[in-house]
């Protein structure tokens, strides 16, 4: 079951699968969590947002009340074959910890009792995700994202950057590793872990013009010049810096907080009609440490969809150009011609200040180390644009996507070449 799971997911299939056998295998995977509840019409859901999970509405007859329309959701690592790093337990009382300290977040109708198959069912949302309105705007080449949207979405992170600050607290470092967040950081970067999976020493990466194919190995000590900017650090130091730094090394102390951990643009649902925003799918959520509470929202709703991680970003011809004898890899990306550049901007701001800086003057307080929390922050962004989707196999697809990621991922690590990134950088450094 686990290899059907992963392989209906976008992270871990290699095809198109047809929906009904999506349906299916679904439809298997709930009646072994829920065996005494009637199921009937899966519809699978197929969203570039969901890379690492599996989802579907579905009528549930729940509790003997009738059929009634559901929400499921599972998420599935494609490299270790885990279903939750919570259990859906846990989920399930993670997910009201976090309605209990203030987040507005969609709580589970019921859990699954199953270890082997954990589930949750939530009540079906009619309203789009921020997902939604991204990808339909980059679609169709104009900005949805408008006034009202965003004043949504600071009400959201104003909330949610204030329930953290208030649940915040010093715990041992240990704590801080073996949080849920972890699974989408540490495991990834870990010696074995996706980065070692994914990408072997002769992992062929086919990109743009005169980037030609190129090797792991070549690319992890390859120099970048980005736009014109050149980059100190490469891959292979950011694979080291993050594994030294998201492991806490030589940290006794971390600042914790109750935060979600995964409320990217996917995991948000916009209600128009009510102007307001709720947040679901708790995987990660619980004592998370701080500095990695709004990293997955900051990336990946503001950064990796311009580098083309869930689709066509279509901002233009992206150049690569590999200077093999120097070990320089030139590259042009127009970014700034993306049709949500403004929005994305604007919603890196509102993170940025509503929710990552108040953190940051909360651990300098605290007497927390700011410096490793802010190298923390950097390399988890990394991370992001490196290890969410397999670069290698989405560049082979030829379709416009993940051309961006590679220099993006250098980008993340020195937070530079985006103005949402040298104002991150510039005001966590003011404070060190």
């Amino acid at each position: 079951m686990r290899e059907k799971l992963i392989a209906i997911t976008i992270g871990g299939g290699d095809k198109t699968l047809d929906p009904a056998y999506k349906a299916a295998v679904f439809k298997e995977y709930i009646e072994m969590a829920f065996p005494n509840l009637a199921i009937r019409n899966v519809e699978p859901i197929t969203t570039a947002a969901s890379l690492n999970s599996v989802s579907a509405y579905a009528e549930i007859a729940v509790q003997g009340s009738g059929y009634k329309p559901t929400f499921v959701k599972i998420h599935i690592e494609s490299d270790t074959h885990s279903e939750s790093s919570l259990g859906a337990e846990n989920e399930y009382s993670q997910a009201n910890l976090l309605a209990r300290h203030g987040w507005p977040v969609l709580v589970p109708l019921i859990s699954s009792n199953s270890r082997e198959y954990p589930l949750l069912i939530y009540p079906r949302v009619e309203a789009p995700t921020l997902f939604d309105l991204l990808k339909e705007s980059y679609e169709k080449r104009e900005n949805l994202i408008t006034s009202r949207e965003l004043a949504v979405l600071s009400r959201l992170n104003r909330q949610v950057g204030r329930t953290m600050v208030d649940s915040s607290t010093v715990a041992d470092s240990r704590e801080a590793v073996d949080s849920p967040v972890q699974t989408l950081f540490l495991e990834r970067f870990k010696e074995g872990g996706r980065i070692d999976m994914w990408y072997k020493p002769d992992t062929r990466f086919t990109l743009p013009e005169r980037g030609g194919d190129i090797t792991w190995r070549e690319l992890l000590e390859a120099k970048w010049v980005i736009n014109g900017d050149s980059y100190d650090i490469t891959l292979s130091e950011v694979i080291k810096n993050a594994r030294k730094y998201l492991s806490f090394a030589g940290e006794s102390r971390a600042l914790v907080c109750v935060s979600h951990g995964d409320d990217h643009a996917g995991n948000i649902f916009m209600d128009k009609k009510e102007g307001r925003a709720t947040i679901f799918d708790p995987a990660f959520a619980g004592w998370n440490p701080a500095s990695l509470s709004n990293i997955k929202a900051l990336a990946h709703s503001c950064v990796v969809p311009m580098g083309g991680m869930y689709y066509d970003p279509k901002i233009g011809d992206v150049f690569y150009d590999w200077d093999r004898d120097k070990h320089v890899m030139h590259v042009d990306v127009p970014f700034e011609s993306s049709a949500l550049y403004g929005a994305h901007e604007a919603i890196a701001k509102q993170i940025t200040d509503l929710r990552i800086l108040p953190l940051i003057q909360r651990s300098k307080q605290a007497g927390i180390d700011i410096n490793s929390e802010y190298e923390r922050i950097k390399y988890a962004l990394a991370g992001c644009a490196l290890l969410t989707i397999n670069i290698s196999r989405l560049l082979e697809q030829n379709d416009g996507r993940g051309q961006g990621l590679l220099p993006l991922t250098i980008m993340l690590a020195e937070l530079k070449g985006l103005p949402m990134l040298s104002y991150l950088r510039e005001e966590i450094t003011q404070k060190l």
